[in-house]
């Protein structure tokens, strides 16, 4: 599985923890539970969905020019903000969803990325593993010089 693949998924499971985690504080909070739910449901869809378009932008980018590429890349950020005032909007002019529900769905990405950085290892500047034991060395070198 390529990085890039691998960090979709990681993203796409926090966003589902995430989303079951609210789904269970709400089931004790919520006094319509089934918008709660049905707000969670499509909020959630919209952050996944959101994911795998990001991941779309930059496999595509990568293969255009530079200004073309970044022309791109700006026209399928702006698709995704509308795509995201546009079911905010539903959630606000709908009785069947609930708006507190759609908010957390929405923007559990956010929280996801997140976690995801804080869970991933730290790395060099260059990228290199070795460098981290050439510096745990060079220190316990010092500190026995001292």
């Amino acid at each position: 599985m390529s990085e890039q693949k691998s960090m979709v998924y990681l993203l796409v499971r926090n966003v589902v923890i995430i989303l079951l985690v609210s789904l269970f504080v709400g089931f004790f909070i919520a006094d319509n539970k089934v918008a709660y739910i049905l707000g969670l449901l499509l909020g959630g869809m919209t952050s996944i969905a959101k994911v795998f378009m990001i991941q779309s932008t930059m496999e595509k980018a990568v293969l255009k020019q530079a200004h073309a590429a970044s022309n791109y890349v700006r026209a399928q950020f702006m698709l995704r903000y509308l795509i995201t005032f546009m079911v905010l909007f539903i959630g606000v002019y709908t009785s069947y969803v609930s708006f507190i529900g759609l908010i957390i769905g929405v923007f559990a990405l956010k929280p996801a990325a997140y976690i995801q950085g804080k869970l991933e290892p730290s790395v060099p500047k260059d990228g290199s593993i070795e460098f981290l034991e050439w510096e745990e060395e060079d220190e316990d070198e010092k500190s026995d010089f001292w």
